[in-house]
């Protein structure tokens, strides 16, 4: 009963000091993340998008306001003309388009002809991203359907 007694206690050691390397490990990544965030925030530029173009983007979401998928595709196009390119998050945060991916989709297969690449772009609270740039390279020929 004794030698029982003692394997059990030894066997909940283990456990414990197995369960504290566990937690250990995890902090230290949670650690090494904070860390890379804290250089990432520091080094990125405080704003991602100039001022006259935000205010030009935000001024068609004034002009165009609604959430239905033709409208977003009008501000979207409307984008495009006015800023030439746009990015995801500048659609997302500026325009109003909850996922512009399938938007410029929609575009597409309307004929618009969209060139894409990737770009680096930081938040307002300093996080950067790898998101997509979009520019609209031609509108579909007249007549043309797809």
């Amino acid at each position: 009963m004794q030698n029982e007694v003692y394997r059990s206690s030894n066997l909940e050691d283990k456990r414990t000091a197995e369960a504290s390397q566990v937690i250990d490990s995890r902090a230290a990544v949670v650690e090494g993340q904070r860390r890379f965030e804290r250089r990432t925030k520091a080094s990125a530029p405080l704003l991602p998008t100039s001022p006259s173009k935000a205010a030009a983007l935000m001024g068609l979401l004034e002009q165009d306001a609604g959430v239905s998928v033709e409208t977003q595709l009008q501000r979207l196009l409307r984008a495009f003309a006015a800023a030439g390119e746009v990015t995801c998050l500048e659609a997302q945060r500026l325009l109003d388009i909850r996922h512009p991916p399938a938007r410029v989709l929609n575009l597409r297969h309307a004929g618009y002809e969209i060139g894409t690449r990737w770009v680096v772009q930081t938040t307002e609270r300093g996080y950067t991203h790898r998101t997509m740039a979009y520019t609209l390279l031609a509108a579909p020929k007249a007549g043309e359907v797809r």
